[in-house]
């Protein structure tokens, strides 16, 4: 029982280890410039996808109350015009 008991801690431990949270704030980016092609971002390509307009890197930053790690960088904007049709779709 011990040894169950202590495997499955053990696992725990190295899944609790691994469960890092991924983080991009767009901090260095050019305003203005393009998402993909910064920090190794890039749009994945489909079957029908004319490789539209790209998505954009926006001044200002997002904003959470009580979050402590918000109102930092920059943002992604994703416009909802650019992925109308096939003939833009990027997301």
């Amino acid at each position: 029982m011990k040894k169950i008991t202590f495997l499955s801690m053990m696992c725990v431990a190295v899944l609790a280890l691994n469960a890092q949270v991924f983080t991009e704030n767009f901090e260095t980016a050019t305003v203005g410039g393009n998402v993909e092609g910064y920090n190794g971002w890039y749009v994945c390509g489909k079957a029908g996808d004319a490789l539209g307009v790209s998505p954009t890197i926006g001044a200002g930053a997002l904003t959470y109350a009580g979050y402590a790690s918000s109102n930092i960088g920059n943002v992604a904007v994703l416009d909802s015009i650019n992925g109308f049709d096939s003939s833009s779709q990027r997301i």
